[in-house]
């Protein structure tokens, strides 16, 4: 075999040293907090295509016996103890017993234009049909939404009979959008945790399941608010590239504070608890890594694949979860591919929590 020639060893060698660099530090955003390197997050969230541009540099490196091969080993064995958080290739817990359920839905303001439904109204109840037919023990929703003209404690009571309501919602010019959940079990307390200068929100809804009080936290956490098409634009222009950095920025810091409060309160619950909705971050992220302590992943329990709850970029961006108590046990893990929202819903059951 003929050697490489100096340029292109060169070449290799910088692409390889710096995909493994970027993986290494994609794997560290799960342990240093946006507020000291905010920039970390943005990495992180490239983790799968990080992983699968290592593996590739990694076997050329072996082909062309690289000095660099065991640069990029090591990146890889290190992405190897997260990988699990985004790709699984069992579902060992996967039984399918019928205990009780947890869904998790982002709604997307009812305003999906792929659903076919010819206003947000008609979307509503097609959601809320849907969500009857599944028939879940409890519901978080996010991105809840009602025009003003229609009374949402009326509204969510004729379309979920049954179900104990708890709801935020913030007022706008034109309707009402925040969070919403829905229990079959006793509701024995609940209330809200704002943050401060965002729209987004976390409630707390403590359910009396018969044998035990558990705190279900529906979260809709910061989101980067830009469009797919505006971030690919981004990279043609000097000015949105600027204006996007700004806005990443922003969103992260903002997502950081959030999850900090949560996790303060989360502290202080008198009783276990879920974590449940719309993170907008991955699995290999700060986000994820505060908010998993003390819980178990469902999706890493009893699901196979990527499990991705968002519809564009080929449906591996794992955003929404449903994280529950240890002690508890997922049997089957569920994501529907309804086109209501961007968002697809979970759907996780459990063995019986008595």
């Amino acid at each position: 075999m003929e050697k490489p020639g100096i340029i292109s060893q060169i070449v290799f060698g910088v692409f390889a040293l710096a995909f493994a660099a970027a993986l290494l530090l994609a794997e560290a955003a799960t342990v240093v907090s946006p507020s000291k390197a905010w920039w970390l997050s943005m990495i992180g969230f490239c983790f799968v295509p990080l992983v699968l541009l290592c593996v590739i540099f990694f076997l050329i490196a072996l082909f062309r016996r690289s000095r660099f091969a065991w640069l990029l080993g090591l990146a890889l064995v290190i992405a190897f103890v997260f990988a699990g958080r985004t790709f699984r290739f069992s579902s060992p817990n996967a039984t399918g017993e019928r205990g009780p359920s947890v869904m998790s839905y982002n709604v997307g303001l009812f305003a999906n234009a792929a659903s076919g439904a010819s206003s947000r109204l008609e979307l509503a109840d097609s959601v809320a049909s849907y969500i009857r037919k599944v028939s879940p023990d409890v519901v978080c929703l996010q991105e809840f939404y009602l025009p003003n003209s229609v009374d949402e404690k009326r509204w969510l009571a004729s379309r979920f009979p049954g179900y104990t309501t708890d709801y935020y919602t913030l007022t706008g010019q034109n309707g009402t959008a925040g969070c919403v959940t829905l229990s079959r079990f006793p509701v024995v307390r609940k209330g809200k945790i704002p943050f401060e200068g965002s729209t987004n929100m976390a409630l707390y809804t403590d359910i009396d399941t018969g044998g035990e009080v558990f705190r279900i936290y529906n979260c809709h956490l910061q989101s980067y608010n830009m469009s797919i098409p505006f971030i690919f634009s981004s990279v043609r222009s000097e000015e949105k590239l600027e204006e996007s950095g700004r806005k990443f920025r922003r969103f992260i810091l903002a997502r950081a504070r959030q999850v900090d409060s949560l996790v303060a309160d989360m502290k202080e619950c008198p009783v276990r608890s879920f974590a449940v909705g719309d993170f907008n971050d991955m699995p290999v992220s700060y986000t994820y890594s505060k908010l998993i302590k003390g819980r178990r992943d469902a999706f890493r329990k009893a699901r196979r694949g990527f499990g991705g709850t968002f519809s564009a970029l080929l449906r591996i961006m794992r955003i929404d979860y449903v994280l529950y108590p240890t002690g508890l046990d997922a049997t089957s893990y569920t994501i529907d591919r309804v086109k209501y929202s961007d968002h697809y819903p979970l759907l996780v059951r459990f063995k019986p929590f008595q």
